[in-house]
Formats: structure tokens, C-alpha cells, sequence
């Protein structure tokens, strides 16, 4: 690992330096072509879902895998990246198993965290060690210097997308949820979706995603119970959800929308139409037909099933807020204890 490590930051040096003489000042000088658009919600929710089918719009941008892991110098490296990218990226999320590829929609915390913005995914390299790297969840809790590096980066990273592809950028992350509020003074008129679904369904799949990340990405094994990783994921909930209830009221109708994720895959092509109705996105009738397609192709995926038995009581205590903001109910005494996700 050190020595991968030591190739690869020598690598993203060179290249970075490569990028800074021949597009800096490019980048500098480049103008959003539109406010972005942000989607939002909790990890599981249904927003790399979301994300995708509002790519395939093509009057959006969206950063890809490929650009939001290297995004210091992947207007230059592309050629001799993407082939190593292609060969090492698993075929499969193995969250949920929906296909990925570099060219992929990805989402652009990635690439803050990359860029050395302060971003809750720190926690990944370590996650047995003591830190508060959930606080970052709500934009108000970074200190002066961290908020406005955040910015510049976010700013440069946006930039250098809009450089390379001249289009109105489409974005999802989590952690932009507890962000709103600076993301829509630094772009004025952006807009935002948010996507809710029920916690029952959340929660489970949250658990496995860390593992599987923490397995895979962590400098130390996961040693966690299931206790302490739950206390984890209500602690990032409790601060994001916070700062989004919080904000939510600045956004006028045409700044922001709430979905749920049920609706969205009940009725995939009007719940697209509905986000561009009240955003004034424009005309939808060529990307709602896109969607229906993709969903057709979509038909043999198979979920996850979790038992949330042990889970019910907690997240029905834990996720109370949550669940009476966006109209969720608990399932006490229901006989259905399993969840596909």
C-alpha cells in the first residue's frame, strides 16, 4: 500500500503540475454556462439512481468517475488514466450492484475530498480512529478557512468541468444536503432536488455501503460492531438533517424539489417531468422517453435483502424527524421485516 501510494501520488503530481501550466488560467477565466443543479438526500436513497437518469439529458455536464477521482489534472491525463480505470474498476457496485464504468455519473465529493476540502470521507482512511469528520456534514460547523477553501475547490472543480464540456452541470452528493445554504450563495439560482425514502430502507443499506467501503478503501480493518456503526450513521443523519431543515426555507418553489424514491421508480418518467416542471429545467418530453427506455433495460436487476427486525425500534426513535418531515410511517407490528434495497 506504501508503495502504490508513493507511485501514484508521484504520478498525480506530475500531472497535476501538467495541467496547472497548460489550463490553469483557462480554467480561471471559464463562466458556468447555468446555475448547477444539485441533487441531494441520505446515502441509500435512491440519488446515483436519480443522478443517471437526469444525465441522460444531454444538455447537462456531469463529472464521471474518471474526472472526480483524478479532477487535479484529468484534462491531461485522460488517455493514459481511463484505460487503467477501465481495467481496475469492478464491473458491478458491489453496494447494489448496478454496473459502473469510468465514464459513469459519479458523485463530486470525491473529488473535493481529492482536492484536500474538508469532507466527511476522511473518515474512510481511518475509520476506527476518533474524529469528528461527520460535523462536516453541515457547512456552519467549518471553521472560516476550511469553508472558503471548500469553496474555491468546488468552484475550480466546476470550472474545469464547464471548460471541458461547455454545458449546464448536473451534480449529486449526500453531504451537499447539509450545504445548501452556501451552495446557493455561491451559485446564485441553482436549483436542487432532494430525495427521500423510508429509513427502513436506508438504514440497512447505509450499514453494508461502509463496510464494503471501509473494507475496501481503509488503512486499518473494520473492527465496528453493528451498534457503533448505527451510532455512526445517526450521528452524520442528526448533523446533515439539522442543517437541511434548518436552510431548506431560504430556497424559493423554483430552487428546490422533494421526491420520494418510490415515486420515482413507480413512475419514473412523470416524477422526472414533475422535477423539471417546477425547476423550469425546460422541456422534459425527450429526456422522460429516454427514462422509460432506461428503465425497460433496468428490469432484471436484482436488490439487496436485508432483515431489519433488530433495526425496527431504533430507527423508529432515531429517524422520528426524518421520517415526519417526509411522511414516512412506522411498520409496528407489520409482518413484512425484510426490506429490498
Amino acid at each position: 500500500m506504501t508503495g502504490l501510494i508513493t507511485f501514484w501520488s508521484m504520478f498525480n503530481a506530475a500531472f497535476s503540475m501538467a495541467q496547472k501550466i497548460g489550463f490553469q488560467q483557462k480554467i480561471e477565466r471559464t463562466s458556468l454556462t447555468e446555475p448547477p443543479i444539485f441533487l441531494i438526500g441520505h446515502w441509500r436513497s435512491g440519488t446515483t439512481l436519480l443522478h443517471e437518469l437526469m444525465c441522460l439529458d444531454d444538455r447537462f455536464a456531469f463529472p464521471s468517475n474518471f474526472e472526480t477521482f483524478v479532477p487535479h489534472h484529468f484534462l491531461v491525463s485522460q488517455p493514459i488514466v481511463m484505460p487503467l480505470l477501465k481495467l481496475l474498476l469492478p464491473k458491478k457496485r458491489p453496494m447494489d450492484n448496478m454496473s459502473v464504468y469510468p465514464d459513469s455519473p459519479q458523485e463530486d465529493e470525491f473529488a473535493l475530498m481529492v482536492l484536500g476540502a474538508a469532507s466527511q470521507y476522511r473518515r474512510m482512511a481511518f475509520p476506527h480512529t476518533k474524529n469528528e469528520y461527520y460535523r462536516y456534514l453541515d457547512a456552519e460547523n467549518l471553521a472560516p478557512e476550511q469553508l472558503e477553501f471548500l469553496k474555491q475547490q468546488i468552484k475550480l472543480f466546476f470550472k474545469a468541468l464547464t471548460y471541458k464540456y461547455g454545458k449546464r452541470l448536473i451534480l449529486k452528493s449526500p453531504p451537499h444536503t447539509g450545504r445548501i445554504r452556501s451552495l446557493a450563495q455561491w451559485f446564485p439560482g441553482a436549483r436542487f432536488v432532494h430525495i427521500s425514502r423510508h429509513p427502513y430502507e436506508i438504514v440497512p443499506s447505509t450499514m453494508r455501503l461502509w463496510k464494503i467501503v471501509d473494507g475496501v478503501h481503509a488503512y486499518q480493518k473494520p473492527r465496528y460492531t453493528d451498534e457503533e456503526l448505527m451510532d455512526y450513521i445517526c450521528q452524520c443523519k442528526d448533523v446533515m438533517y439539522a442543517a437541511y431543515f434548518r436552510d431548506q426555507s431560504i430556497l424559493d418553489s423554483k430552487q428546490i424539489v422533494e421526491i420520494r424514491f418510490d415515486d420515482l421508480t413507480s413512475d419514473p418518467a412523470g416524477t422526472i417531468g414533475r422535477i423539471y416542471e417546477q425547476l423550469e429545467l425546460g422541456d422534459c418530453s425527450q429526456v422522460t422517453k429516454s427514462v422509460k427506455e432506461n428503465f425497460e433495460n433496468r428490469k432484471g436487476h436484482r436488490k439487496n435483502v436485508y432483515d431489519v427486525d433488530d433495526l425496527v425500534e431504533r430507527i423508529d426513535s432515531e429517524w422520528a424527524d426524518y421520517m415526519q418531515r417526509f411522511g414516512y410511517e412506522n411498520r409496528v407490528g407489520d409482518s413484512q421485516r425484510t426490506c429490498a434495497v
